[in-house]
């Protein structure tokens, strides 16, 4: 049931459609009623009418004889069994005797019982044998005589029933249909007139997986002001974002040579002052991993950018910075993998981690990348010493350490490891097919290139 009310065009159909029926459905019942009512007026009508005809066939001769004078057109009543019916009474005080009937009850004998007819007004009874009829017992005036009589009149009940239910399922489809084609009505004219909401929240699921920002144009008034503040908001945030990336990136490159320098004259002093300058090495790295870590808190962004086309603009860059070792660095990356993140921290990532494999690779760099779900995983994997080779040529870890089971190497990985949190991805070391170190980085997938 949720998910039919999880969206607004949804919500307001279904509304729509569910007044709808319930209305049309009160008025067919109302038609229904109504159109009862009508029939047994008609019915009621008609009996009446029926009595007028029958009191005008008595005649009442100077002896007090009463004959029954039939017309030239049959009648209802006059065919046996046709359950259309009268009787003739005269009142004795209490008891009314039963003096003719009609032609369709039979024959008049000593064995023929009076109906029940209601009193007074047409009403439904039913016979001895259960049929339902529609009737009074009125009283009458016979043709030459000032004596009142009483004559009951009565009909089937199944005339009116007939009609109603005739009735009933004509209206019933007829209003059916008209359920059908409203319904489908309020679809059309609910889809259309809520289709600028619901490219807003295409473009706004858009601008979540890195698909660009709202667009401009194109939008009713009413939702204008909506859109241009969120145009305006992603703006300042995309501003804010630049800004801060700015700001930890220069205080990463200011500090990331001195770190690295230092990290490499450990070994060579002694004992004591080695601890020393560990110990203010470690100070310096968790201040700066801090003060990154506050810097880049906007760094999940609504832009989304190639991964092959970001990285191979790394890749020509080390090329050339690397040009006198003459590495063999592959961008094995599919091109239609995207990450759903600002090109500026892949570029950064890509850089630290093609740098460092630079540094250590004999020949071959491999660069891969896969989707895992939501996720895509970037994989640079060199044929150098690998990690623990690396530690023992340093002669020190202190520029490699292990942090809730991932890998932190320098300020430079500890940049990698920063922004990949940030995207609430991760970094792992691994061993490279190659035969050297392999440095694997989860950061979010956006939608492939088509």
């Amino acid at each position: 049931m949720n998910e039919l009310f999880n969206t607004m065009p949804r919500r307001v159909v279904v509304m729509a459609v569910v007044s709808s029926i319930v209305i049309l459905g009160l008025t067919a019942l109302l038609m229904i009623y109504f159109y009862r009512a009508h029939e047994i007026r008609e019915m009621d009508s008609l009996l009446s009418q029926d009595t007028q005809i029958a009191v005008q066939r008595f005649r009442v001769d100077e002896n007090g004889a009463i004959t029954h004078h039939r017309t030239g057109t049959e009648t209802l009543y006059d065919r046996p069994g046709s359950d259309w019916v009268w009787q003739l009474f005269t009142p004795n005080g209490q008891v009314m005797t039963l003096l003719d009937q009609s032609d369709s009850l039979g024959d008049l004998s000593e064995h023929n019982t009076a109906l029940p007819f209601p009193v007074g007004r047409f009403e439904n009874f039913k016979t001895r044998e259960g049929l339902a009829m529609r009737g009074q017992l009125s009283e009458v005036s016979l043709f030459g005589t000032d004596e009142v009589y009483m004559l009951g009149i009565a009909a089937p009940s199944l005339h009116v029933a007939e009609e109603v239910e005739e009735a009933a399922t004509f209206i019933g489809s007829t209003f059916l249909g008209l359920g059908c084609l409203l319904s489908l009505l309020v679809f059309t004219v609910v889809r259309t007139g809520l289709k600028p909401l619901a490219r807003l929240q295409g473009e706004l699921e858009q601008m979540q997986r890195g698909g660009g920002s709202i667009s401009e144009r194109g939008w009713p008034t009413d939702l204008q002001p909506i859109v241009g503040e969120l145009r305006e908001l992603d703006q300042r945030i995309a501003s804010l974002i630049d800004r801060h990336r700015r700001q930890a990136s220069d205080l990463a490159h200011s500090l990331k040579t001195p770190l690295a320098i230092m990290s490499r004259i450990v070994p060579d002093l002694p004992e004591q002052e080695r601890a020393k300058i560990v110990d203010q090495t470690d100070r310096i790295t968790t201040a700066v991993r801090r003060n990154l870590s506050r810097l880049r808190t906007g760094a999940k962004t609504a832009n989304s950018c190639p991964v092959h086309d970001t990285v191979e603009d790394i890749v020509f860059a080390m090329e050339v910075l690397f040009r006198e070792r003459d590495l063999d660095i592959r961008n094995k990356i599919d091109q239609n993998i995207v990450f759903r993140g600002d090109a500026d921290d892949l570029k950064e990532i890509a850089g630290i981690l093609l740098d460092n494999a630079c540094k250590w690779a004999e020949t071959t760099i491999h660069i891969d990348c896969d989707c895992v779900g939501p996720d895509l995983i970037l994989a640079i994997g060199d044929d150098g010493p690998g990690m623990n080779n690396r530690r023992a040529a340093t002669g020190s870890n202190a520029d490699n350490t292990t942090r809730d089971g991932e890998f932190v190497s320098g300020i430079g990985l500890l940049i990698v490891e920063d922004i990949a949190e940030l995207y609430e991805g991760s970094v792992q070391l691994g061993q490279s097919h190659l035969g050297g170190a392999e440095i694997r980085v989860t950061l979010p997938a956006g939608p492939r290139k088509s």
